[in-house]
């Protein structure tokens, strides 16, 4: 059922700009559709990344209701779709706005929160450490902060059996 609805459903909540209703939308969808809406991620994760990187200070009842909507899909995403998010988050790294750069790695961040007691994502570990360790050449002080963020969220909740097997990856990158 979901899977004919979210296309009618989707584009209306992530047009610009994204109220803190539709956010709140967006979240419900997310619990209760996670084996589908990794189709819908190629919209959606740009749409909440750019809204973010958008949004000013004197908004922050609409700014906390669409960051809980990014965790919840974080969260609530099926193992299936994991490897959509990821990529969707890194594609927007290595964007030339620090905005939407800062905004990516702490998505980054709370994929590796909400996802911690879970392990269907060690295997992209790699990619999200890619992102990361490029962004630590970041000349923009909210993209250090919010990359060194991320990055310590995800050696907080990966095991270190798990990042020990990514030395050499890492060693290759640096």
């Amino acid at each position: 059922r979901s899977r004919e609805l979210l296309p009618y459903i989707i584009p209306r909540l992530i047009k610009s700009p994204i109220s803190a209703n539709h956010a709140q939308a967006l979240a419900g969808i997310a619990d209760v559709t996670s084996a589908t809406l990794h189709m819908h991620f190629s919209a959606i994760i740009p749409a909440v990344i750019t809204e973010l990187s958008q949004i000013g200070s004197e908004d922050k009842e609409r700014e906390d209701a669409i960051r809980d909507a990014a965790r919840s899909m974080c969260r609530n995403v099926d193992e299936g779709g994991v490897n959509w998010l990821i990529s969707e988050v890194a594609s927007k790294c290595g964007s030339d706005k620090p905005e939407i750069r800062k905004e990516s790695c702490w998505m980054f961040q709370s994929f590796a929160e909400e996802r911690k007691d879970r392990s269907d994502f060690y295997e992209l570990c790699p990619i999200i450490l890619r992102e990361l360790l490029y962004r630590f050449n970041d000349d923009n002080a909210d993209v250090l902060k919010a990359n060194k963020a991320a990055f310590g969220a995800l050696t907080k909740h990966v095991p270190a059996e798990e990042l020990v097997n990514h030395i050499e990856f890492i060693r290759n990158l640096i």
